[in-house]
Protein backbone atom coordinates (compact mmCIF):
# COMPACT_ATOMS: atom_id res chain seq x y z
CA UNK A 1 0.00 0.00 0.00
CA UNK A 2 1.09 3.56 -0.72
CA UNK A 3 2.26 6.05 2.30
CA UNK A 4 -0.79 8.23 2.00
CA UNK A 5 -2.72 5.05 2.49
CA UNK A 6 -0.77 3.90 5.52
CA UNK A 7 -1.17 6.75 7.01
CA UNK A 8 -3.64 6.86 10.52
CA UNK A 9 -3.78 2.82 10.40
CA UNK A 10 -3.32 1.10 13.92
CA UNK A 11 -1.25 -1.49 13.92
CA UNK A 12 -2.92 -3.36 16.30
CA UNK A 13 -6.15 -2.98 15.10
CA UNK A 14 -5.24 -4.14 11.65
CA UNK A 15 -4.22 -7.74 13.60
CA UNK A 16 -7.45 -7.52 15.71
CA UNK A 17 -9.03 -7.60 12.76
CA UNK A 18 -7.27 -10.51 11.42
CA UNK A 19 -7.63 -12.24 14.19
CA UNK A 20 -11.45 -11.59 13.88
CA UNK A 21 -11.24 -12.69 10.30
CA UNK A 22 -8.95 -16.26 11.02
CA UNK A 23 -12.11 -17.01 13.61
CA UNK A 24 -14.98 -16.25 10.94
CA UNK A 25 -13.41 -19.15 8.60
CA UNK A 26 -12.96 -21.29 11.89
CA UNK A 27 -16.33 -20.69 12.36
CA UNK A 28 -17.16 -22.25 8.99
CA UNK A 29 -14.73 -24.66 9.24
CA UNK A 30 -16.22 -26.21 11.82
CA UNK A 31 -19.83 -25.86 10.25
CA UNK A 32 -18.87 -27.33 6.54
CA UNK A 33 -15.86 -29.72 7.17
CA UNK A 34 -16.10 -31.17 11.25
CA UNK A 35 -19.76 -31.11 11.15
CA UNK A 36 -19.59 -29.05 14.51
CA UNK A 37 -22.62 -27.25 14.91
CA UNK A 38 -22.40 -23.72 16.66
CA UNK A 39 -22.75 -23.56 20.60
CA UNK A 40 -22.24 -27.84 20.32
CA UNK A 41 -18.58 -27.25 21.63
CA UNK A 42 -17.18 -25.90 24.12
CA UNK A 43 -14.70 -24.02 21.72
CA UNK A 44 -17.65 -22.86 19.10
CA UNK A 45 -19.41 -21.34 21.99
CA UNK A 46 -16.56 -19.33 23.34
CA UNK A 47 -15.78 -17.76 19.79
CA UNK A 48 -19.52 -17.61 18.49
CA UNK A 49 -19.79 -15.35 21.92
CA UNK A 50 -17.66 -12.71 20.64
CA UNK A 51 -16.78 -13.10 17.12
CA UNK A 52 -19.11 -11.18 14.77
CA UNK A 53 -19.59 -8.87 17.51
CA UNK A 54 -16.25 -7.98 17.28
CA UNK A 55 -15.93 -8.07 13.44
CA UNK A 56 -18.91 -5.14 13.78
CA UNK A 57 -17.36 -3.37 16.75
CA UNK A 58 -13.82 -3.17 14.73
CA UNK A 59 -16.02 -2.24 10.84
CA UNK A 60 -17.47 1.08 13.23
CA UNK A 61 -14.11 1.80 15.15
CA UNK A 62 -12.75 2.20 11.36
CA UNK A 63 -15.67 4.14 10.11
CA UNK A 64 -15.23 6.72 12.67
CA UNK A 65 -13.65 10.14 10.95
CA UNK A 66 -12.44 12.91 12.48
CA UNK A 67 -13.34 16.62 10.95
CA UNK A 68 -15.27 15.71 8.33
CA UNK A 69 -18.06 18.09 7.07
CA UNK A 70 -20.83 15.59 6.07
CA UNK A 71 -22.43 18.07 3.45
CA UNK A 72 -24.88 16.33 0.89
CA UNK A 73 -22.21 15.97 -1.79
CA UNK A 74 -19.33 14.04 0.51
CA UNK A 75 -22.69 12.35 2.35
CA UNK A 76 -23.25 10.95 -1.52
CA UNK A 77 -19.82 9.92 -2.61
CA UNK A 78 -19.01 7.45 0.63
CA UNK A 79 -22.68 5.99 -0.31
CA UNK A 80 -21.75 5.77 -3.65
CA UNK A 81 -18.41 4.29 -2.93
CA UNK A 82 -20.01 1.91 -0.27
CA UNK A 83 -22.31 0.32 -2.58
CA UNK A 84 -19.53 0.05 -5.32
CA UNK A 85 -17.75 -2.00 -2.30
CA UNK A 86 -20.23 -3.50 -0.86
CA UNK A 87 -22.62 -4.68 -3.53
CA UNK A 88 -20.68 -5.78 -6.65
CA UNK A 89 -18.50 -8.12 -4.97
CA UNK A 90 -21.50 -9.89 -2.81
CA UNK A 91 -23.46 -10.20 -5.66
CA UNK A 92 -20.39 -11.37 -7.90
CA UNK A 93 -19.26 -13.95 -6.12
CA UNK A 94 -22.71 -14.82 -3.92
CA UNK A 95 -23.79 -15.87 -7.30
CA UNK A 96 -21.03 -16.82 -8.84
CA UNK A 97 -20.60 -19.49 -5.25
CA UNK A 98 -24.65 -20.46 -5.97
CA UNK A 99 -24.85 -21.66 -9.17
CA UNK A 100 -20.99 -23.80 -9.24
CA UNK A 101 -22.23 -25.64 -5.95
CA UNK A 102 -26.18 -26.10 -7.29
CA UNK A 103 -27.67 -24.38 -4.44
CA UNK A 104 -30.00 -22.35 -6.16
CA UNK A 105 -30.53 -19.08 -8.55
CA UNK A 106 -30.58 -15.79 -8.22
CA UNK A 107 -33.99 -15.36 -6.37
CA UNK A 108 -33.24 -17.97 -4.18
CA UNK A 109 -29.96 -15.74 -3.28
CA UNK A 110 -31.73 -12.77 -2.98
CA UNK A 111 -34.45 -14.04 -0.53
CA UNK A 112 -32.17 -16.20 1.45
CA UNK A 113 -31.49 -15.38 5.02
CA UNK A 114 -27.98 -16.18 4.75
CA UNK A 115 -27.29 -15.18 1.64
CA UNK A 116 -25.70 -18.72 1.59
CA UNK A 117 -23.35 -17.09 3.69
CA UNK A 118 -22.64 -13.55 1.60
CA UNK A 119 -25.06 -11.98 4.42
CA UNK A 120 -22.38 -9.75 6.10
CA UNK A 121 -21.22 -7.31 3.80
CA UNK A 122 -24.84 -6.31 3.20
CA UNK A 123 -25.71 -5.84 6.82
CA UNK A 124 -22.31 -4.12 6.98
CA UNK A 125 -23.68 -1.78 4.37
CA UNK A 126 -27.12 -1.13 5.86
CA UNK A 127 -24.84 0.18 8.83
CA UNK A 128 -22.82 2.49 6.93
CA UNK A 129 -26.24 3.80 5.54
CA UNK A 130 -27.16 4.52 8.92
CA UNK A 131 -24.38 6.37 10.22
CA UNK A 132 -24.03 8.50 7.46
CA UNK A 133 -27.03 9.80 6.96
CA UNK A 134 -27.36 10.42 10.87
CA UNK A 135 -23.96 12.64 10.26
CA UNK A 136 -25.85 13.97 7.22
CA UNK A 137 -28.88 14.73 9.23
CA UNK A 138 -26.70 16.10 12.11
CA UNK A 139 -25.10 18.41 9.80
CA UNK A 140 -28.40 19.67 7.80
CA UNK A 141 -29.75 20.62 11.62
CA UNK A 142 -26.25 22.11 12.77
CA UNK A 143 -26.33 19.69 15.45
CA UNK A 144 -22.89 18.88 17.33
CA UNK A 145 -21.81 15.30 17.45
CA UNK A 146 -23.10 14.75 20.88
CA UNK A 147 -26.78 14.87 18.75
CA UNK A 148 -25.25 11.85 16.70
CA UNK A 149 -24.83 9.67 19.34
CA UNK A 150 -27.85 10.59 20.35
CA UNK A 151 -29.73 9.87 17.65
CA UNK A 152 -27.34 6.60 17.01
CA UNK A 153 -28.50 5.54 20.62
CA UNK A 154 -31.68 5.75 19.33
CA UNK A 155 -31.22 3.34 16.72
CA UNK A 156 -29.94 0.96 18.83
CA UNK A 157 -33.57 0.97 20.70
CA UNK A 158 -34.78 0.66 17.11
CA UNK A 159 -33.11 -1.95 15.86
CA UNK A 160 -33.94 -4.33 19.37
CA UNK A 161 -37.83 -3.08 19.03
CA UNK A 162 -37.41 -4.37 15.55
CA UNK A 163 -35.93 -7.64 16.74
CA UNK A 164 -39.15 -8.17 18.53
CA UNK A 165 -41.78 -6.97 15.73
CA UNK A 166 -39.86 -9.45 13.79
CA UNK A 167 -39.88 -12.72 15.56
CA UNK A 168 -43.85 -11.24 15.98
CA UNK A 169 -45.10 -10.72 12.33
CA UNK A 170 -44.12 -12.93 9.97
CA UNK A 171 -45.63 -11.43 7.46
CA UNK A 172 -42.53 -9.31 7.04
CA UNK A 173 -40.00 -11.88 7.30
CA UNK A 174 -39.24 -12.13 3.52
CA UNK A 175 -38.50 -8.36 3.04
CA UNK A 176 -36.22 -8.41 6.40
CA UNK A 177 -34.09 -11.58 4.70
CA UNK A 178 -33.91 -9.59 1.33
CA UNK A 179 -32.25 -6.29 2.86
CA UNK A 180 -30.55 -8.41 6.02
CA UNK A 181 -32.63 -6.32 8.65
CA UNK A 182 -32.59 -8.50 11.00
CA UNK A 183 -28.84 -9.24 10.86
CA UNK A 184 -28.56 -5.30 11.07
CA UNK A 185 -30.92 -4.53 13.63
CA UNK A 186 -28.79 -7.62 15.89
CA UNK A 187 -25.52 -6.18 15.24
CA UNK A 188 -25.84 -2.52 14.65
CA UNK A 189 -25.41 -1.97 18.52
CA UNK A 190 -21.85 -3.54 18.33
CA UNK A 191 -21.24 -1.26 15.17
CA UNK A 192 -22.35 2.35 17.03
CA UNK A 193 -20.20 1.04 20.07
CA UNK A 194 -17.08 0.80 17.80
CA UNK A 195 -17.61 3.99 15.93
CA UNK A 196 -17.96 5.32 19.78
CA UNK A 197 -15.03 3.85 21.51
CA UNK A 198 -13.04 5.85 18.18
CA UNK A 199 -14.40 8.85 18.99
CA UNK A 200 -13.65 8.23 22.93
CA UNK A 201 -10.86 5.83 22.72
CA UNK A 202 -8.41 7.66 25.26
CA UNK A 203 -11.39 7.64 28.13
CA UNK A 204 -11.84 3.65 27.02
CA UNK A 205 -8.45 2.70 27.16
CA UNK A 206 -8.10 4.70 30.21
CA UNK A 207 -11.10 1.98 31.60
CA UNK A 208 -9.40 -0.60 30.45
CA UNK A 209 -6.03 0.06 31.76
CA UNK A 210 -7.31 0.15 35.19
CA UNK A 211 -6.65 -2.97 36.91
CA UNK A 212 -9.87 -3.39 38.90
CA UNK A 213 -12.16 -2.72 35.94
CA UNK A 214 -10.28 -4.88 33.50
CA UNK A 215 -10.42 -7.53 36.55
CA UNK A 216 -14.26 -7.07 36.59
CA UNK A 217 -14.97 -7.06 32.95
CA UNK A 218 -13.04 -10.45 32.62
CA UNK A 219 -14.47 -12.01 35.55
CA UNK A 220 -18.30 -10.71 34.38
CA UNK A 221 -17.03 -12.61 31.10
CA UNK A 222 -16.34 -15.86 32.63
CA UNK A 223 -19.44 -15.69 34.79
CA UNK A 224 -21.84 -14.91 31.70
CA UNK A 225 -20.46 -17.42 29.36
CA UNK A 226 -20.72 -20.16 31.89
CA UNK A 227 -24.05 -19.51 32.79
CA UNK A 228 -25.22 -19.35 28.75
CA UNK A 229 -22.88 -22.15 28.25
CA UNK A 230 -24.02 -24.84 30.97
CA UNK A 231 -27.48 -23.49 32.40
CA UNK A 232 -30.78 -25.13 30.24
CA UNK A 233 -32.77 -22.20 28.51
CA UNK A 234 -36.26 -23.24 30.94
CA UNK A 235 -33.93 -21.91 34.01
CA UNK A 236 -34.63 -17.99 32.62
CA UNK A 237 -38.08 -18.76 32.39
CA UNK A 238 -38.35 -19.05 36.56
CA UNK A 239 -37.49 -15.23 37.61
CA UNK A 240 -38.41 -12.10 35.28
CA UNK A 241 -35.21 -10.69 36.54
CA UNK A 242 -33.74 -13.88 34.25
CA UNK A 243 -36.16 -13.41 31.76
CA UNK A 244 -34.86 -9.91 31.59
CA UNK A 245 -31.29 -10.72 31.11
CA UNK A 246 -31.88 -12.96 28.71
CA UNK A 247 -33.14 -10.60 26.39
CA UNK A 248 -29.70 -8.89 26.78
CA UNK A 249 -27.50 -11.88 27.17
CA UNK A 250 -25.91 -12.22 24.03
CA UNK A 251 -25.21 -8.19 24.07
CA UNK A 252 -23.62 -8.34 27.46
CA UNK A 253 -21.74 -11.20 26.77
CA UNK A 254 -20.32 -9.53 23.30
CA UNK A 255 -19.57 -6.60 25.10
CA UNK A 256 -17.66 -8.04 27.64
CA UNK A 257 -16.00 -9.99 25.47
CA UNK A 258 -15.30 -7.18 22.67
CA UNK A 259 -13.51 -5.62 25.52
CA UNK A 260 -11.09 -8.71 26.90
CA UNK A 261 -9.82 -9.41 23.47
CA UNK A 262 -9.49 -5.70 22.57
CA UNK A 263 -7.65 -4.46 25.94
CA UNK A 264 -5.31 -8.06 24.70
CA UNK A 265 -4.47 -6.76 21.26
CA UNK A 266 -3.90 -2.92 22.48
CA UNK A 267 -1.62 -3.78 25.67
CA UNK A 268 0.17 -6.38 23.49
CA UNK A 269 0.50 -3.66 20.68
CA UNK A 270 4.02 -4.46 19.85
CA UNK A 271 3.55 -7.93 19.32
CA UNK A 272 0.65 -6.98 16.71
CA UNK A 273 3.31 -4.91 15.36
CA UNK A 274 5.40 -5.18 11.84
CA UNK A 275 8.52 -5.72 13.54
CA UNK A 276 6.85 -9.42 14.85
CA UNK A 277 6.31 -12.34 12.15
CA UNK A 278 2.67 -12.98 13.82
CA UNK A 279 2.24 -8.92 13.91
CA UNK A 280 2.71 -8.91 10.24
CA UNK A 281 0.68 -11.90 9.28
CA UNK A 282 -2.21 -10.60 11.33
CA UNK A 283 -2.35 -7.28 9.71
CA UNK A 284 -1.90 -8.67 6.11
CA UNK A 285 -4.74 -10.96 7.00
CA UNK A 286 -6.61 -7.87 8.37
CA UNK A 287 -5.94 -5.69 5.18
CA UNK A 288 -7.73 -8.48 2.94
CA UNK A 289 -11.02 -9.45 4.75
CA UNK A 290 -13.23 -8.59 1.75
CA UNK A 291 -11.15 -10.89 -0.33
CA UNK A 292 -10.90 -13.87 2.17
CA UNK A 293 -14.62 -13.27 2.78
CA UNK A 294 -15.52 -13.35 -0.26
CA UNK A 295 -13.45 -16.48 -1.44
CA UNK A 296 -13.26 -18.80 1.51
CA UNK A 297 -16.76 -20.40 1.02
CA UNK A 298 -15.24 -21.81 -2.38
CA UNK A 299 -12.68 -23.59 -0.42
CA UNK A 300 -15.13 -24.78 2.03
CA UNK A 301 -16.95 -26.66 -0.72
CA UNK A 302 -13.73 -28.36 -2.56
CA UNK A 303 -12.06 -29.67 0.71
CA UNK A 304 -13.29 -33.30 1.90
CA UNK A 305 -15.24 -33.60 5.06
CA UNK A 306 -13.54 -34.84 7.83
CA UNK A 307 -16.49 -34.29 10.73
CA UNK A 308 -16.99 -38.16 11.37
CA UNK A 309 -13.31 -38.66 12.41
CA UNK A 310 -13.51 -35.44 15.00
CA UNK A 311 -16.84 -36.50 15.93
CA UNK A 312 -15.37 -40.29 16.76
CA UNK A 313 -12.11 -38.69 18.37
CA UNK A 314 -13.48 -35.23 20.65
CA UNK A 315 -11.36 -33.76 21.84
CA UNK A 316 -10.81 -30.22 22.66
CA UNK A 317 -7.70 -29.57 21.74
CA UNK A 318 -7.68 -31.87 18.37
CA UNK A 319 -10.56 -29.79 17.51
CA UNK A 320 -8.65 -26.52 17.72
CA UNK A 321 -5.73 -27.67 16.49
CA UNK A 322 -7.22 -28.93 13.12
CA UNK A 323 -9.68 -26.27 12.93
CA UNK A 324 -7.10 -23.42 12.93
CA UNK A 325 -4.73 -25.49 10.61
CA UNK A 326 -7.65 -25.52 7.95
CA UNK A 327 -9.20 -22.02 8.70
CA UNK A 328 -5.18 -20.56 7.75
CA UNK A 329 -4.55 -22.95 5.04
CA UNK A 330 -8.03 -21.73 3.29
CA UNK A 331 -6.84 -18.44 4.26
CA UNK A 332 -3.55 -18.68 2.40
CA UNK A 333 -5.55 -19.79 -1.06
CA UNK A 334 -7.97 -17.19 -0.94
CA UNK A 335 -5.08 -14.98 -0.49
CA UNK A 336 -3.07 -16.65 -3.65
CA UNK A 337 -6.46 -16.01 -5.46
CA UNK A 338 -7.00 -12.62 -4.15
CA UNK A 339 -3.59 -11.43 -5.25
CA UNK A 340 -3.75 -13.19 -8.61
CA UNK A 341 -6.90 -11.04 -9.24
CA UNK A 342 -5.51 -8.34 -8.03
CA UNK A 343 -2.98 -7.95 -10.73
CA UNK A 344 -5.70 -6.54 -13.22
CA UNK A 345 -6.40 -3.15 -11.85
CA UNK A 346 -10.16 -3.87 -13.05
CA UNK A 347 -10.87 -6.76 -10.79
CA UNK A 348 -9.01 -5.13 -8.36
CA UNK A 349 -11.41 -1.88 -8.38
CA UNK A 350 -14.54 -3.72 -9.01
CA UNK A 351 -14.14 -7.01 -6.95
CA UNK A 352 -12.70 -5.73 -4.16
CA UNK A 353 -12.84 -2.18 -3.96
CA UNK A 354 -8.92 -0.87 -4.54
CA UNK A 355 -8.36 2.41 -6.97
CA UNK A 356 -5.02 0.62 -8.21
CA UNK A 357 -2.50 -1.38 -8.18
CA UNK A 358 -0.35 -0.70 -5.14
CA UNK A 359 -2.76 -2.14 -2.50
CA UNK A 360 -1.85 -5.68 -4.19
Amino acid sequence: MSKQKNKGRIEYIDALRGFTMILVVFAHVETYMLEIEPNSTFVSSLFISFRMPLFFFISGFIAYKKDVYWDFAYYSRNIAKKLRIQLIPTFFFGLLYTYLFSIGNIEDFVVNYHKFGYWFTLCLLGMFVILYTSNLLCYIFRREREWLFLLLGGMMVLSYMYRYFYETHPTIVLVSDIFCLHQICVYLPFFIMGYIVSEYKMFFHRFLSNQISYTVIFILFCVAFCVRYTLPASIYERTVILLIYRSFQEYIIGILGICCVYNFFRIKKLYMSKKTKIGELLQYIGKRTLDIYMLHYFFLSMIPNIGPYINSNSNTLLELLIGVGLSLSIIACCLIVSNTLRMSNYLSYFLFGVKNNSYA
